[in-house]
């Protein structure tokens, strides 16, 4: 006799516990397996090798775009500047654009300017203290995303993008946040029109002594942000090659400072001569570019501006640190 089982009068139709069938099966060969780390879906093959045509080197030894692998490596080449955690957040949405239902290459091409433009009004409507992360985040990985997959589309749109909303961008973002837009526009130098590339750096440049201020009173070292700006510089027509040249511009303000320095202050033009007289006024000695002294005094925590640039130095200096802190739950498993 054939023991009771509560499934057993449903036959063929049903059974309780089905052989594991691995997710990975479902995909067709014109399909490729996006894998968030949380779940799958599927997106055409086609329209990866159209836009990312680096792609392929970058997927797993399954032949499938791992989201959180991805991540890590973006995370590297970004300098550490977003977390992997929100990295992968906005490549999944990036490859979400892509998915099963978005099979047109122009749809996909529109949906990223829309994309950043929403998040560019949620930013400026919001009138953040922090300046645009949501976007400047985005653009920032979609950039270097950009160069690591190849993909000359990609770029252009972000480029035409930035020369469309660089007045707003520039105006509501805080100037310690603005190499990073200047990091992300370097990254699309060789893939697209480098007459477009050179006019966004071009806009940045005009805000180049707040970049360089910030660099420098940073007191670290960022080989990537170094680069940068001396693209920029050459885009604005104020560097030309190494050497003792008149038309070398770099300014002591371009490398980072000791920490023992005081931070860099744009000084007003000092009067050394009475109004009435004809040689009207002399510079400060400051823009010609020569260093503060190591031993600051009372003069620094008085002048008008001294608490303002320490406020922004340590903003910047928390936002490594949180960086550093989220990736280090991310590893641990914490979250």
């Amino acid at each position: 006799m054939t023991p009771w089982t509560p499934w057993a009068n449903f036959g063929n139709y049903y059974f309780p516990f089905p052989d594991y069938s691995d997710p990975y099966d479902n995909a067709t060969s014109d399909m490729v397996v996006v894998d968030t780390g949380r779940g799958i879906f599927h997106v055409h093959q086609g329209l990866i090798d159209h836009f990312f045509p680096r792609l392929v080197h970058h997927l797993d030894s399954f032949g499938i775009i791992n989201i959180p692998i991805l991540s890590e490596s973006l995370y590297v080449n970004t300098g550490h500047r977003i977390a992997i955690r929100k990295i992968a957040r906005i490549l999944h949405t990036l490859f979400g654009l892509l998915r099963k239902e978005s099979t047109a290459a122009q749809g996909f091409a529109r949906s990223i300017p829309n994309l950043l433009e929403k998040m560019l009004m949620q930013d400026t409507f919001r009138a953040r203290p922090d300046g645009t992360p949501q976007i400047r985040s985005h653009f920032l990985v979609f950039a270097v995303f950009a160069r690591t997959a190849g993909s000359n589309q990609l770029a252009s749109v972000l480029v035409r993008f930035f020369l469309e909303f660089r007045r707003d961008i520039l105006s509501c973002e805080r100037s310690s946040h603005l190499g990073d837009w200047t990091i992300a526009i370097a990254e699309l130098a060789d893939l697209a029109s480098r007459s477009d590339v050179y006019r966004c750096l071009q806009y940045l440049s005009e805000k180049r002594d707040k970049i360089h201020s910030t660099y420098h009173n940073s007191g670290t070292h960022d080989a990537q942000l170094a680069a940068a700006l001396q693209m920029m510089l050459m885009a604005a027509g104020q560097y030309r090659g190494r050497g003792r040249s008149a038309d070398k511009r770099l300014r002591y303000m371009d490398i980072p400072r000791a920490q023992t320095v005081p931070p860099q202050m744009n000084y007003p033009p000092q009067l050394l001569l009475p109004p009435q007289h004809n040689q009207l006024m002399i510079p400060s000695p400051y823009q010609y570019g020569f260093p503060p002294s190591p031993s600051p005094s009372m003069d620094w925590a008085l002048s008008t501006g001294y608490m303002e640039n320490e406020i922004e130095n340590v903003a910047v200096r928390q936002d490594v640190v949180e960086t550093r802190l989220d990736n280090l739950e991310y590893h641990m498993g914490m979250i």
